[in-house]
């Protein structure tokens, strides 16, 4: 995690890399406690995953709003993608590029159009299918 605003009303981190490479699945928490500060979670970084092969599923946290250029880049085992984050406003280039064919992604029932569209513009070369959270 890197610290992206020490705001004590508003602090933030960024995801910025896996460090057990060997995990089948990921969760990207909504928050994270270090040092007793309780710090959102709100990016995914570039090149966070990356190559991992290992990773077949991972979770995205509530507050999540960026999911920067290749963080799933040729993550080509990733076959399931829960985002539960309402607020994601940007998916970067080749975010999830090189995953599973026909991965399945989970996003609440209001945002399917939107994150479907936002995946398919981020380069994405597979096809993918969306499912509402229940």
């Amino acid at each position: 995690y890197r610290v992206t605003t020490s705001d004590p009303q508003d602090p933030r981190e960024r995801y910025v890399t896996n460090t057990n490479t060997a995990a089948t699945s990921i969760t990207i928490p909504a928050t994270v406690t270090i040092n007793g500060v309780t710090y959102k979670v709100t990016r995914v970084d570039e090149s966070a995953f990356a190559s991992n092969t290992n990773l077949k599923s991972v979770t995205i946290g509530s507050n999540v709003m960026v999911i920067s250029s290749k963080a799933f880049y040729k993550c080509k085992n990733l076959s399931k993608v829960k985002i539960n984050s309402k607020k994601l406003t940007s998916i970067g280039s080749k975010a999830f590029y090189g995953i599973k064919n026909n991965a399945l992604f989970y996003a609440y029932r209001s945002k399917l159009t939107t994150y479907q569209k936002k995946i398919k513009s981020s380069g994405i070369n597979t096809t993918i299918r969306l499912k509402a959270i229940s």
